[in-house]
């Protein structure tokens, strides 16, 4: 096991220095000079203030792809201008306050605001900033999707211990995945395989921050959690829990309690948290889990995840990114299988049904293209995913599995986070749309 944990982390290791070297070079005309004048592109002033007004906000090409976002984009434009006016409307002395407050305070510290991701459906969180210290954050969330998904889920995060260096967060959850799809373990499982199963989880985990700088943090975080599994809801497809036994599937099954421990390294110099153009986004971290009370479970984990942002010309930017997983199961113990890496969530490659692809190890890359549509921070992308999962990264690769996903679409952003993702891609599996609203921000 040792030997094995050495190679991953090796392969692992060096792929991280991989991309830190390229992304460190910049494009020659990224540093033209404007007006007479070198342009800082590392310094805080906006893109629109470097260049000529003169200089078209969008080529011909992107023009003609900016119509189809403006029609589905139309609609939610005018729900916002609908909202604006309510809201105007609504905010005389005769309007019952704690309603306005509710809905959402002009300071933007209380809001009551809609969610959705295909994965838990949609539905409502309201947060309350400022209650426990002027940085932190209490949160509750509920949704609702097809086939009894669900989540209701309550957290409290930035509490401040040592001011402006270590922070608290406190989170709980129950989750029902009612109809998760399932095709099997390994990089080549076939379409025609697909299962689902219901997975049911109750999860509590305690986490502490500590700052090292704006740009960087470190955090630790302790979990526990039941799981259990049960027969899948879309009765389109058979159930998981019928086509294979334990003994085939490890986790297959009811009560399942697990602890487990996380460490991270957080890096983020993007130079806007909504709709970056410039900077680094990157997480490296490792995990432990084993079953409470027995030693059925229990597995290693290593993962990084890291982004570069380059800023090409007029807000034209350049996405990179490559992430690598590793999971490896403690002697004489197995890894239940809702937890082995998977293609198919829309932070994996895009386009590819949810639970497509299973197995221990994945490594993914991603080239993406964004230039902006409209001055209220609505852009349109396209991208190119790639990536494999493996029982062994550093043996098992293999450039005949790779998979592929080409596609494009469009995000509006708010002051400091994203607000609706609308994503297309094709893939070896056929056309894939995905939506997302009031998403939560990565690596929260």
């Amino acid at each position: 096991m040792l030997i094995g944990m050495w190679r991953k982390t090796t392969v692992l290791s060096l792929l991280i220095a991989l991309i830190l070297f390229n992304g460190a070079v910049q494009p020659a005309f990224a540093q033209q000079q404007v007006s007479g004048s070198e342009t800082d592109t590392d310094s805080g002033e906006n893109d629109e203030d470097k260049y000529p007004e003169r200089m078209s906000g969008r080529e011909t090409w992107e023009y003609i792809l900016y119509i189809p976002g403006y029609i589905i984009f139309f609609p939610l434009e005018m729900v916002f201008a609908g909202g604006e006016w309510v809201a105007g409307k609504i905010s005389t002395p005769s309007t019952t306050p704690w309603f306005i407050d509710i809905l959402a305070t002009d300071d933007g510290k209380r809001a009551l605001v809609p969610t959705y991701t295909e994965r838990i459906g949609g539905g409502f969180k309201l947060y309350q900033i400022g209650w426990f210290g002027e940085e932190s954050k209490a949160q509750v969330k509920a949704t609702i999707g097809f086939n009894y998904r669900q989540q209701y889920q309550v957290y409290l995060k930035r509490l401040s211990i040592v001011e402006d260096m270590l922070y608290l967060r406190v989170e709980s959850a129950y989750q029902l995945f009612a109809d998760e799809p399932f095709y099997g373990v390994g990089p080549n499982t076939p379409r025609e395989a697909e299962s689902n199963y219901a997975h049911e989880r109750i999860y509590a985990r305690i986490e502490l921050t500590g700052q090292i700088s704006p740009k960087f943090d470190i955090m630790a975080e302790a979990r526990f959690e039941r799981n259990n599994i049960l027969p899948g809801k879309d009765k389109d497809d058979p159930s998981t829990t019928g086509m294979y036994s334990l003994a085939q599937l490890p986790g297959l099954e009811t009560g399942i309690e697990l602890i487990g421990a996380d460490a991270k390294f957080v890096y983020d110099s993007r130079n806007h948290r909504g709709q970056p153009t410039k900077g680094w986004q990157a997480m490296v971290g490792g995990r432990i889990m084993t079953e409470a009370g027995d030693d059925r479970y229990g597995f290693w984990e290593v993962t990084s995840d890291i982004f570069k942002y380059i800023n090409l010309f007029y807000k034209r930017t350049l996405v990179m990114r490559l992430a690598v997983d590793v999971i490896e199961p403690f002697d004489n113990r197995a890894v239940p299988f809702y937890y082995l890496n998977e293609i198919g969530p829309k932070e994996t490659l895009r386009g590819f049904p949810m639970g497509r692809y299973h197995d221990e190890d994945m490594v993914l890359g991603s080239l993406e293209y964004r230039w902006p549509l409209t001055p209220s921070k609505l852009e349109a992308l396209l991208f190119c995913d790639v990536g494999q999962v493996a029982e062994d990264i550093y043996d098992d690769i293999d450039k005949d599995d790779l998979e592929v996903a080409l596609g494009g679409g469009f995000r509006l952003y708010g002051d400091d986070r994203e607000l609706v993702r609308v994503e297309i891609a094709k893939n070896d599996d056929g056309w894939r749309f995905q939506l997302s609203v009031n998403k939560e921000p990565r690596w929260k």
